[in-house]
């Protein structure tokens, strides 16, 4: 693997120990992503780590209070109400571009987790990895086929829990 290495992108928790909030704070401009989405990009020198990253944060405007409250701590109250969230990559996409790559990935996940609590997904029922294979193949399928029944049937979409 010389000369390659693994791309990644993930969410980073608002630790105080990061110091991201008094970065947010003083941030004037921010990247449009979308109508109620913008970003900006920061190279973050966490101590703890000995290292720099990258990190996106992202701000999400919402027509509630967050229930974590930065905006109360970062700006005044006229400046509206926002979700914050940040995530650390060696990426070279574009603020844009990572919050749709990140977006499409927690569409996948929220896909796994139905396969697992819904066909067993995770379960490995037997020793053999060729049995474990076409079990989860097998899982996959199930789950898309009841999604194709779903849809030709015009079935209601069930509102979320």
């Amino acid at each position: 693997m010389d000369g390659e290495r693994v791309e990644y992108a993930l969410k980073v928790p608002m630790w105080r120990s990061l110091r991201l909030l008094p970065i947010i704070a003083k941030r004037k401009r921010w990247t449009r992503v979308d109508p109620y989405v913008d970003g900006f990009a920061v190279d973050l020198r966490i101590e703890a780590w000995d290292r720099t990253e990258r990190v996106v944060v992202y701000r999400k405007r919402v027509s509630h209070e967050s229930r974590k409250n930065f905006q109360l701590n970062l700006f005044s109250p006229d400046d509206g109400h926002y979700g914050y969230s940040a995530v650390a990559t060696n990426k070279t996409l574009g603020i844009p571009a990572l919050w749709h790559f990140m977006a499409g990935r927690g569409a996948h996940e929220k896909t796994l987790a139905e396969l697992k609590s819904q066909v067993a997904f995770a379960s490995i029922p037997t020793h053999d990895r060729d049995a474990n294979a076409a079990w989860q193949l097998l899982s996959a399928l199930t789950l898309n086929l009841v999604r194709s029944f779903q849809v030709a049937t015009g079935a209601t979409r069930r509102p979320s829990t």
